[in-house]
């Protein structure tokens, strides 16, 4: 199996390597439009490499539906969110499988923290979404076009296994 991590930031920016903090003081979450730190268009620019970056991965690991796992549907509502039409309404208590075709809106929401999921077709690929903007992805297959895709497209792929698995 291979393993990455796929996030906005830079790892040149990291302390001492890896797992050390981020030095650069930016947005980690959706939440931080209350604080000013991105525009609503910022986001969406960056959120949409995510979606992009997933269905690169799906499409060359030959991916056509995803096991959901550890589906959770109880998050509040926010009105941040509300405010700034990112609020996508999921009135879902159970999850169990989803299409590619439905990929875009479960990374969104995901995302954005409307619900939380790990993707997954058991011993052959997942998707796992972390706290501040960090994505997991892993395939049996090494997925070199998806990386360069992905790390063209101003996103970085590192080699990473997943904290979820």
């Amino acid at each position: 199996m291979n393993y990455w991590r796929v996030t906005k930031f830079n790892p040149n920016f990291r302390e001492r390597g890896p797992d050390s903090p981020y030095t650069i003081d930016t947005w980690i979450q959706v939440e931080d439009l209350q604080y000013k730190k991105m525009s609503v268009e910022e986001y969406l620019k960056i959120e949409d490499l995510y979606v992009r970056a997933c269905f690169e991965f799906v499409k060359e690991s030959k991916i056509k539906e995803l096991d959901v796992v550890d589906f959770i549907n109880d998050m509040s509502i926010s009105n941040l969110l509300v405010r700034n039409n990112l609020f996508i309404k999921d009135d879902r208590k159970k999850l169990k499988k989803i299409l590619v075709e439905e990929l875009e809106d479960i990374v969104k929401k995901n995302l954005r923290g409307i619900v939380y999921c790990k993707l997954e077709v058991k011993g052959e690929f997942f998707i796992h979404f972390g706290y501040d903007f960090y994505m997991y992805i892993g395939s049996k297959y090494p997925c070199d076009k998806a990386i360069l895709s992905v790390s063209d497209s101003g996103l970085f792929v590192e080699d990473f296994v997943s904290p979820y698995l």
